[in-house]
């Protein structure tokens, strides 16, 4: 008997306590007991650490000089004043990158563009920089020689970059202009990958995440057209899929593997766009795209080109203030980083291209998006056709066949193909591997700037050839030795916005971390406790029967 009734007594306690630990899964699922935190609220803690990583490299930059467009335009977003020497290196620049460039023949539609946004930060007008037109030279592209049209002769670069220094206050395009903004869009859309993302050019189909966070800024204006926002969102699905891990973008060994320039031209695309770079849907593993750059940041100030490397590389760093800068402005509603405004043109004060409005003229004689080169001129950019008085033919042929520089990791090649993030500094910047510009002049990246034809010099820290990939023409990265001097030496070194953009961010709840958080603590603490008492008090009820 007793045996039996001891027994019962232990198969009661076991009940109670499954009772009592079903009540406690049940009670840690409820939404009052956990606090909900959304990522846009989460998003506004960043802005903190934000603001001092600003700080921090504004100081980095402008304590190594200002040498370079996209250093200017960061700081200026980011409020800072541009110092007074920087208007002598702009200025001998239009010289040396566009009116020279123009009497030769070797123009480039980057630098142009480059310069033309440069000048709008600077508060200057671009319609007149020592007597050019920077404007007008975009919509009516010039030809290089071979006859090839600047526009489309650096791959994707040469619209998206017209879409954005057209952009900066609005600019109107006459309806005579060679291209319209409509017919800038129509291009992007045609060369876009299927999966969303772009490449180069499309000779070199390879996704590039870096020239895909450039058209999505390009773009962001224009999505109120359903065509703009189909491929965009499918641009940004894309964007996420790729995302590692660790956070960033892995662009493989032709770029150096994982770098923060990757990272900030997606930022700044999906700043444009108005989605969170912290959101859920670019966060992997407890790591956003946000956290994930400022790992980059040295104790300088400055930010490095990979992991790989300790010290500040004058290409990464401007990129990174334009990504932190456009990420600031994304929290705080200020709308896209490279808009400051509206301007409307004297020229023909009636008609105004808006972006968003995606209507052609039916005045103009061109189809948009078909970057027709001269009429008078037989060749078409891309068709392999070589002139007999010029070598040179985008899409084959490079000027330097045994050097391909790597757009956006700093080539060491000063004529490199200038992808938007390094910033242009010299004119002759990163050739597009697949283009084949005969000048490797041809691809921009903002940060490289394009400044010094003869020399490739890196923004922000006044050192040539840092942390670069050479790439050999088996596609392989080559070991750059010589380098190495420079890279130890630079170890050492120290908008008013005109339109208002959708900031419609991702809100999606996330649960705190249990493992970390205060009340989660007290509440086992206290479901312990009880449970501890239920079971006393049925122990001291056997032991009361026992007597």
């Amino acid at each position: 008997m007793e045996k039996m009734r001891r027994e019962s007594m232990r198969k009661a306690i076991f009940q109670q306590f499954a009772v009592i630990l079903s009540m406690l899964v049940v009670l840690s699922n409820l939404s009052f007991l956990h606090p909900q935190v959304s990522y846009a609220e989460e998003s506004e803690n960043y802005i903190g650490q934000v603001t001092s990583a600003i700080e921090n490299v504004s100081a980095y930059i402008i304590e190594n000089g200002v040498n370079g467009e996209w250093e200017a335009i960061g700081l200026a977003q980011a409020g800072k004043e541009v110092p007074e020497d920087y208007l002598d290196v702009f200025h001998q620049n239009v010289q040396d990158q566009v009116i020279d460039a123009l009497e030769n023949g070797r123009i480039k539609i980057t630098d142009t563009e480059r310069l033309a946004m440069a000048a709008v930060a600077l508060k200057l007008d671009p319609r007149d920089i020592n007597g050019v037109n920077l404007i007008e030279m975009i919509y009516n592209s010039p030809d290089r020689r071979g006859g090839y049209d600047t526009m489309t002769f650096q791959g994707n670069n040469g619209p998206i970059f017209a879409l954005i220094a057209l952009d900066t206050k609005m600019y109107d395009v006459p309806s005579d202009a060679r291209w319209n903004r409509q017919g800038l869009i129509d291009e992007l859309l045609r060369t876009q990958n299927d999966n969303g993302s772009w490449a180069l050019n499309e000779a070199f189909g390879t996704p590039s995440v870096d020239i895909t966070g450039m058209a999505l800024i390009a773009l962001s204006p224009y999505r109120d057209q359903p065509k703009v926002r189909e491929a965009l969102d499918k641009t940004v699905e894309w964007l996420s899929s790729v995302q590692t891990e660790e956070g960033g973008f892995d662009g493989g060994s032709f770029v150096g593997g994982i770098t923060s320039e990757a990272a900030s031209q997606v930022i700044i695309g999906l700043s444009a766009y108005g989605i969170d770079a912290a959101g859920e849907q670019f966060t992997k593993n407890g790591n956003s795209l946000i956290d994930h750059l400022l790992e980059f940041q040295n104790a300088d100030g400055g930010f490095k080109h990979t992991m790989d490397y300790d010290f500040s590389n004058g290409m990464a760093t401007e990129q990174a203030l334009q990504a932190l800068v456009a990420y600031d402005f994304f929290l705080k509603g200020k709308g896209n980083v490279y808009q400051f405004g509206s301007e409307q043109s004297e020229e023909n004060p009636d008609e105004v291209e808006t972006p968003g409005n995606g209507e052609e003229n039916p005045d103009e004689g061109e189809t948009p998006g078909n970057g027709e080169e001269n009429p008078d001129e037989g060749e078409t950019p891309g068709n392999g056709e070589e002139n007999p008085d010029e070598g040179e033919t985008p899409g084959n042929g490079e000027e330097n066949p045994d050097e391909v520089e790597t757009p956006g990791n700093g080539e060491e090649n000063p004529d490199e193909v200038e992808t938007p993030g390094n910033g242009g500094e010299n004119p002759d910047e990163v050739e597009t591997p697949g283009n084949g510009e005969e000048n490797p002049d041809e691809v921009e990246t903002p940060g490289n700037g394009g400044e010094n034809p003869d020399e490739v010099e890196i923004p922000g820290n006044g050192e040539e050839n840092l942390d670069e990939k050479e790439i050999n023409q088996d596609g392989t990265v080559a070991n750059n030795d010589k380098n190495q001097s420079s890279l130890e030496k630079n170890k050492h070194n120290k908008i008013d916005n005109g339109m208002e953009t959708s900031m419609q961010t991702e809100n999606g709840g996330q649960l705190p971390d249990t493992s970390t958080n205060t009340f989660n603590y007290i509440f086992i603490g206290l479901m312990a406790v009880l449970l501890g008492g239920f079971l006393w008090l049925f122990r001291k009820k056997i032991n009361m029967k026992d007597i």
